[in-house]
């Protein structure tokens, strides 16, 4: 847990946040049979001290089967940016697929 301390307000943590999936029990995906696919557990952010959040909620109860969120999907807490690169940056993915 993090505890506030007295840190210069220009200081900018860099940080591996839990990404919590909400939702779920009202996704059209879940409703006809769907499988939630997660890509990311947890996502590298930067941010000041005085805005570390402690997880990033994720909303799937719109989430249909085929349907993908992205990063630009969420709204992310004031001065937390995402740091994710390489091919797959761009997805937070969790998608709802028919069980095999």
């Amino acid at each position: 847990m993090w505890t506030s301390c007295a840190w210069p307000k220009a200081l900018r943590w860099r940080l591996e946040i839990p990404v919590h999936f909400v939702g779920q029990g009202e996704s059209p995906g879940l409703k006809k049979g769907g499988v939630l696919n997660i890509v990311r557990h947890q996502m590298n952010v930067i941010c000041p001290a005085d805005a570390i959040p402690k997880a990033i909620d994720v909303d799937v109860s719109k989430l249909d089967i085929n349907g993908t969120l992205h990063l630009n999907d969420l709204a992310l807490p004031p001065g937390v940016k995402v740091l994710i690169k390489g091919r797959d940056g761009h997805h937070l993915a969790p998608s709802w697929r028919r069980p095999a």
